[in-house]
């Protein structure tokens, strides 16, 4: 009775602060509406380390392709006005202090967010007058209200924040941290029954919420020092789990997913050297996986191979998945990440080639003649290479010292997935540049074996003629060595 007056008590003020602070909008029907109140931010602090963002932030996914998370919001400290989504329904997920808090919205909601109690998310549906009862959506505040804060069910938020400034025997620490997690499973899954019971929440959040901090503890043990071991005690009532085919659309099944497929490809931790290749033709020959996760696991090791194999075994294994039942939406997907229709010019050798971020292809040499008379300063980078990233800046700087000279900035990236290329181009302001283009061939090209390009980032300079004068130009923060250089061509 006590906990349920604390619960109403909480409720009572929340709501009127939400109520009195906040205008509705305007209900559309049809889509999913989202107003964002201020900034979406994140308070997670490591302790002896140096806070560094994870991305995505806000994601959601629909029936209609329960395996790719569609994104909201990349990075924390992001600042959204409004949104509309255009699915009968969607489920939502919040990545805050590496807890992802789930939502479940539909066709015709109107929702708001704000952040409470040091920047916590909270969603407000204001046309759900029929559910007003349930607090589905204030789950995660209530929690950590009645609960206490839940240490997060991360191996390495762990690893970093206990283990690595403690002297204490690793595998000690480990086995009183799942002591831990296990005291507040028990103590969430009463708590989850608690509310359900008292219909405070509804079924299907009650069912998902049930489901998610089980699979969460699962993930935790597998990825310990001793996860094999976990594995191999725990293996029927794990494989077991895999007859939830349905969860796939979760990110915790997912993660569930990988780790068992790891697990039973390496049997249980014997293989220690990883192939990629061979750990895909394992799960496509195995009879563990049910159907839409065998077809999320063989896209998820497809993208693998995508980026770590040669552009010859990519091609055998998207030929085999492509054949794939039910699986339209994967392949369009994998399509578009790896511009399958420009296989022919990615295995070309004679010319760079490149293609603009609206897929429209160009070479090198021809980007060179277009601006002949100026001096061509050319970056290569992807999306990746933090050093490059972390140059963007400074290259921004050097590039507004000379803007009203003839000197042209050319930025190159050998990303192999178009769309993280897309996502990094948009995050370093460079989508609208149109001297931003993406090396489809690197490393095919002749070109690159002779620039002996293996490292990035890498700065090339040519002259007026078009001539290439520096394979290893200096780069945009040496100060004085890239400008005197520039300004010595810019004289020729």
């Amino acid at each position: 009775m006590k906990l349920l007056t604390l619960i109403f008590l909480f409720f009572i003020i929340i709501g009127c602060k939400d109520t009195d602070d906040i205008k509705t909008t305007k209900k559309n029907k049809g889509k999913i509406n989202f107003t964002f109140l201020g900034e979406i931010k994140d308070t997670l602090i490591i302790p002896n380390i140096k806070y560094a963002q994870y991305s995505p932030v806000i994601t959601f996914i629909t029936k209609e392709n329960p395996y790719i998370d569609q994104v909201i919001v990349m990075d924390s400290n992001t600042k959204l006005d409004s949104l509309e989504i255009n699915f009968d329904e969607i489920i939502l997920r919040h990545q805050y202090r590496l807890e992802n808090i789930y939502y479940l919205f539909n066709s015709g909601d109107s929702i708001i967010y704000t952040s409470i109690k040091n920047d916590f998310p909270k969603y407000h549906v204001y046309n759900k007058e029929k559910n007003k009862k349930y607090m589905d959506n204030d789950y995660a505040i209530l929690k950590e209200k009645v609960l206490g804060k839940i240490k997060p069910r991360d191996f390495m938020f762990f690893e970093f924040s206990e283990i690595s400034p403690s002297k204490e025997n690793p595998d000690d620490m480990v086995m009183k941290y799942l002591t831990r997690l296990n005291s507040q499973y028990n103590l969430e899954s009463k708590f989850l029954d608690s509310l359900y019971h008292k219909n405070m929440l509804s079924e299907a959040f009650y069912i998902l919420q049930t489901q998610k901090i089980r699979f969460d503890l699962y993930n935790f043990s597998i990825s310990t020092y001793e996860g094999d071991e976990y594995y191999i005690d725990n293996k029927d009532l794990l494989l077991n789990e895999l007859q939830n085919d349905s969860l796939v659309k979760y990110y915790f099944f997912k993660e569930f997913l990988q780790r068992v497929s790891f697990l039973e490809y390496s049997k249980g931790g014997e293989i220690k050297e990883h192939d990629v290749l061979e750990q895909y033709n394992h799960v496509k020959k195995s009879e563990l996986f049910l159907p839409q996760s065998k077809r999320y696991l063989m896209h998820n090791l497809l993208k693998q191979i995508a980026n770590e194999k040669s552009t010859l075994d990519f091609e055998s294994k998207f030929q085999e998945f492509s054949l794939l039942k039910e699986s339209e939406v994967l392949i369009s997907d994998i399509k578009e990440r790896y511009l399958t229709d420009f296989s022919t010019i990615k295995k070309a050798t004679d010319s760079v080639y490149l293609i603009t971020t609206d897929k429209i292809k160009t070479n090198l040499k021809r980007l060179i003649e277009v601006h002949k008379e100026k001096v061509i300063y050319i970056d290569f980078w992807a999306s990746w290479c933090a050093p490059c990233r972390a140059a963007m800046p400074a290259s921004k700087k050097l590039q507004e010292k000379y803007k009203d000279k003839e000197v042209v900035f050319i930025y190159i990236s050998i990303d192999r997935n178009f769309n993280d290329w897309i996502n990094a181009s948009k995050e370093e302001g460079l989508l609208l540049n149109k001297n931003s283009i993406l090396g489809v061939n690197y490393p095919s090209a002749k070109f690159y074996k002779e620039l002996k390009l293996k490292s990035i980032p890498r700065y090339i300079l040519y002259d007026k003629k078009g001539n290439l004068v520096h394979q290893n130009a200096p780069e945009p923060s040496s100060g004085i060595e890239i400008t005197e250089l520039l300004d010595k061509y810019l004289l020729k």
